[in-house]
């Protein structure tokens, strides 16, 4: 009696239970439709620094869902912006010195202090050049803004700290100086792929 290996042995209980050869098979399923959106990706820390912070958490909950449910960015600035300026002017405030965010227009603040800035959050996507090869986070935006940048191609490399440069920016309107404590893994790369670590 001939032996069968172990291979063998599986593609013929599957061949039973199925009752089709591999060479036979039915073609797989339609994919999914899909539902409604859930979340989108934009810059990093927009929605949840500045979307409703001082609402209780079911009216907050509430907001950021809809937010995150908003597939139409051509009415993203008209949304959302107001809300957006309202708490800039909470950030600008907290290292004691109004008027020293990115993009402020006046100190002391007017009621359009914070349009622009507001304008450039509530429209949340990231930009990217695809001529240029130098990115990082907000590049294109702070070199609109005529903030020197080495970062033309916009974007957002894996090993760059977002959440540092949006507080940075919120708070005293420079790219570094305000952080969250939180490092970036050592293990992320912009280059090798699959570019980001392994689980911590």
């Amino acid at each position: 009696m001939a032996t069968r290996s172990l291979a063998a042995l599986l593609l013929a209980a599957l061949v039973a239970a199925c009752g089709s050869s591999s060479a036979g098979s039915p073609p797989p399923p339609p994919a999914p439709a899909l539902g409604a959106q859930i979340d989108r990706v934009g810059r990093p820390g927009v929605s949840r620094l500045l979307l409703a912070p001082f609402d209780l958490a079911a009216t907050r909950a509430a907001a950021l869902d809809a937010y995150n449910a908003s597939s139409d960015p051509a009415a993203w600035v008209g949304q959302y912006r107001p809300a957006i300026a309202a708490s800039l002017a909470v950030w600008d405030s907290i290292d004691a010195s109004c008027g020293n965010q990115f993009l402020a227009a006046s100190a002391p603040p007017t009621p359009t202090t914070y349009r622009t800035l507001a304008t450039l959050l509530a429209d949340d996507r990231l930009s990217l050049r695809t001529d240029q090869t130098v990115c990082g986070y907000l590049g294109l935006e702070l070199q609109a803004a005529g903030v020197g940048t080495p970062t033309p191609c916009g974007g957002r490399r894996p090993d760059e700290d977002a959440v540092d440069r949006t507080y940075s920016l919120l708070v005293a309107g420079g790219l570094t100086g305000v952080g969250d404590g939180v490092g970036i893994p050592v293990d992320v790369s912009s280059s090798a792929f699959p570019f980001l670590g392994a689980p911590h």
